[in-house]
């Protein structure tokens, strides 16, 4: 809004979702942050994928899709072979 640098250009990819939420990857770490750049949470999956509603699908390395909340707490565990949100 105000032209404020609050993550540097270092990061592989950086997903901005609703409810004031920011998911990056950095070496293939990913991670959930708050607008002001604050970490909430560290997330041990290999892909951050879709997002709705509060909703985000990840995946694990072994291509096993779960849901996890915005705040990055757990849903579903990556055991399922796909999940749409809609």
């Amino acid at each position: 809004k105000n032209g404020k640098e609050i993550l540097p250009c270092e990061y592989r990819d950086i997903k901005y979702v609703k409810e004031n939420r920011i998911f990056l990857c950095l070496k293939k770490k990913h991670s959930i942050l708050n607008e002001q750049g604050k970490k909430i949470k560290d997330l041990e999956y290999k892909h951050v994928g879709d997002y709705k509603d509060g909703y985000v699908i990840v995946q694990t390395a072994d291509f096993k899709k779960g849901l996890i909340k915005t705040s990055g707490e757990e849903v579903f565990s990556c055991k399922y072979e796909a999940i749409m949100i809609g």
